[in-house]
């Protein structure tokens, strides 16, 4: 409409980005909306990243954008890092193509060399210190050592690189470093000295085992009375009088170590001593001397230089001895001992054999002034035991002793072997080691004979054999049976072989027994408890016939299997 004016409702504003705005155009009489496309670039904001903002030590900063592109640094330079390494204030710029950046800038500092310095001694002897002390211009430095220690100064014990770290105040490190060298160690090691005596007039003292710097300076001194005849200045001196060595061992850069040794003389003649294990003695019997206070002897009439000699003289004598000591130097004088003789004692003391459970006696003898004593505790001149074993007497009589021994044993009897018993005779086997005459009997004792068979002996009887040596009590014994197997039974209850009676060998070790038929039929079991047989079965008398009997024991005397077997006739009433 001409004439009319024309108004936008709701005016809005906007920063950036892309944007579509909608605008109402409004008259007085009418209106209209209409759409705007709006543009709208962002202008780039730079930031300076710096690596550190005072070069130190004459290094090296690196300043950084943000923008790996459209960047211009005050030094010309459009790459998004640059190096710098001079102090003073550094402007950075940047295009994003449509637009420019306001400049963003950083100051750098400068921190000069504070020229770091370390003084003391570097050299230093074993055992002591040195100080190192660091200087820095500047004030408000920091010091830190590489051993830990913080401060201008160090004290050192140990060799080594010793490095201190200043930090100045704007934050910058400096560094230096000394070396430190410890004089090598000084040992003195004095060995131990001989003694100065009668054989050794004069010794060498030796300190070669001692360790040094080369260049080192030796020197002796002696106290107490020593006297050094040569080698003051070695290692090895020559010395001949007892007192204190001292060694002085100086290193070229003056440290000095030091140690001492006594020195002992010893010329005192020894004093000897000679003792005897018994200056009485028995005719016959020998003695010790033994010496001492020496280390060599000489003997008056015996050989030898030990300090020890034993004699047997037959009569009173007199021995001497002198000696020189073990420093060389001999006795002023002879020592002497005396050694009586008395009359040995004569006696005896004889072993005895007697039979188990009598007394023995032993008898030491008489004789002038005996006493006795025994290793029961007895003190009588004899005694009584029945126990076997072995018995010492000591017999003294006042100067001299002798020990008898004597053993009590019981006599061996001779050892049974075996038995046998056929045709009415009876044979006795025995050990007999020791070969004596023996003596026999079957009868327990009551009579004996020389030899060891008997005749005219009754079968199935008990007889009881004893052996034992001519003359003597004790005897071996046991009990013997003359088992006869009878083969005829006719048991019709006249008295007479009416049964087998199989009472005795029974009771043998490990017995077993049984009478067949002829067939192989156990018509009875022999036992110790059922010994007799009577011909019958079950209770039943059997038929007259032939049986078989089969009888097994243990031997008591060999301990070794019997077996018996054969036949039995069996005659019974018709």
């Amino acid at each position: 409409m001409a004439g009319n004016t024309n108004t936008i409702a709701n005016p809005t504003s906007h920063v950036s980005g892309n944007a579509t705005i909608y605008v109402r155009v409004k008259s007085s009489t009418c209106s209209k909306v209409a759409n705007l496309q709006l543009m709208v670039n962002q202008k780039p904001v730079p930031v300076i990243t710096a690596s550190a903002t005072v070069i130190c030590n004459n290094g090296n900063i690196t300043l950084t954008s943000n923008y790996a592109t459209g960047n211009t640094w005050s030094t010309g330079q459009t790459a998004q890092s640059i190096t710098i390494n001079a102090p003073g204030v550094y402007t950075l710029t940047n295009n994003n193509g449509l637009c420019t950046s306001d400049p963003t800038s950083v100051t750098i500092n400068n921190s000069p060399n504070p020229n770091v310095q370390i003084t003391g001694n570097l050299t230093f002897c074993e055992g002591s210190s040195t100080v190192l002390t660091a200087s820095a211009a500047g004030t408000g430095n920091t010091f830190s050592w590489s051993n830990g220690v913080t401060g201008t100064t160090n004290t050192v014990t140990a060799s080594g690189t010793y490095t201190v770290t200043v930090t100045t105040p704007l934050g910058c490190q400096y560094q230096s470093s000394a070396t430190v060298t410890m004089d090598p160690a000084i040992t003195v090691n004095i060995a131990a000295p001989l003694e100065i005596n009668c054989t050794n007039t004069q010794i060498t003292l030796n300190a070669s085992g001692s360790t040094f710097p080369t260049g080192s300076i030796f020197l002796w001194t002696a106290s107490g009375g020593g006297t050094i005849v040569s080698g003051a200045n070695t290692l090895t001196p020559v010395v001949n009088n007892a007192g204190t060595y001292t060694l002085k061992i100086t290193s070229p850069f003056g440290c000095t170590k030091q140690s001492s040794v006594t020195v002992v003389k010893n010329i005192t003649p020894p004093t000897i001593t000679l003792n005897a294990s018994s200056t009485n003695i028995c005719k016959g019997d020998s003695v010790v001397l033994t010496a001492s206070g020496a280390a060599t002897y000489t003997w008056t009439g015996l050989p030898g230089s030990g300090n020890t000699q034993t004699v047997s003289p037959t009569s009173t004598t007199m021995y001497t001895v002198t000696g020189i000591g073990s420093n060389g130097c001999p006795a002023q004088a002879t020592t002497s001992i005396t050694i009586n003789v008395v009359p040995a004692i004569s006696a005896s003391l004889p072993n005895v054999e007697v039979c188990q459970g009598d007394n023995a006696v032993l008898d030491a003898g008489a004789g002038a002034n005996y006493s006795y004593s025994w290793n029961t505790g007895a003190t009588t001149q004899t005694i009584s035991t029945a126990i076997p074993g072995t018995y010492t007497v000591t017999i003294n009589n006042g100067s001299c002793s002798k020990v008898l021994t004597a053993v009590v044993s019981y006599i061996k009897t001779p050892e049974i072997t075996g038995i046998t018993y056929e045709n009415g005779f009876l044979t006795i086997n025995v050990k007999n080691p020791a070969g004596d005459p023996l003596e026999y009997s079957i009868d327990g004792g009551v009579t004996w004979q020389s030899y060891n068979i008997f005749k005219n002996v009754l079968s199935n009887t008990q007889y009881s054999i004893r052996v034992r040596k001519k003359g003597i009590l004790c005897d071996t014994h046991m009990e013997y049976y003359t088992f006869l197997m009878n083969n005829t039974i006719t048991p019709n209850s006249d008295g007479i072989n009416d049964n087998i009676d199989f009472s005795i060998i029974s009771k043998f070790g490990n017995f077993k027994g049984s009478i067949f038929d002829k067939y192989g039929k156990v018509v009875f079991e022999v036992s110790s408890k059922n010994p007799v047989w009577n011909g019958k079965y079950v209770g039943m008398p059997l038929p007259t016939d032939t049986y078989w009997y089969s009888l097994s024991w243990t031997d008591q005397i060999t301990k070794q299997p019997v077996q018996l077997s054969g036949w039995i006739l069996l005659k019974n009433r018709e």
